[in-house]
């Protein structure tokens, strides 16, 4: 039997029914951090804009984001604080992982290369979705990815 991770929680106030294996830090606000977000930043360069979406060439390989959106990429390649969230901490051989508020699907993208299974991302917004759905194509295309456009919390109703 599979064991369930929830790996990845994307900063907000759920509390879920699943164990909780990582929150997603909000910032250190170091120095260091500062400094390693720079390294990452100047590294990166800008390959293709399409649809609202940019294509980024990174020190972790190539990711969608929503334009104009570079700051993320920091925390998409592991900027320092990735020990704390990074997936080959928490996910094992098998599992399968649970990314809410998965974004553009840098954590799924980590689980996976960990021996995930099958990663579900889960996330609302359209822009990040589709990057998700860029992001993780191959592993779509291999049925060990499933997007989830969807929001998840502890209350029904709508985001907004």
């Amino acid at each position: 039997m599979a064991h369930v991770s929830v790996c990845h929680l994307g900063g907000g106030r759920t509390q879920p029914r699943l164990p909780v294996l990582h929150r997603h830090p909000l910032g250190a606000g170091t120095a260091e951090l500062k400094a390693a977000n720079d390294r990452i930043l100047g590294a990166s360069k800008l390959v293709t804009q399409e649809n609202g979406l940019e294509l980024w060439d990174t020190p972790k390989g190539q990711f969608w984001i929503p334009k104009g959106n570079r700051y993320v990429l920091p925390s998409t390649c592991g900027n320092g604080i990735a020990h704390l969230w990074n997936a080959p901490h928490f996910v094992r051989e098998g599992d399968i992982v649970l990314d809410c508020g998965a974004s553009d699907g840098d954590f799924s993208r980590e689980a996976l290369r960990a021996g995930a299974k099958l990663v579900v991302s889960i996330e609302v917004s359209p822009a990040a979705v589709a990057c998700l759905r860029r992001n993780l194509a191959q592993p779509i295309a291999e049925h060990r990815s499933i997007v989830y456009p969807k929001a998840c919390g502890t209350q029904r109703g709508r985001c907004g």
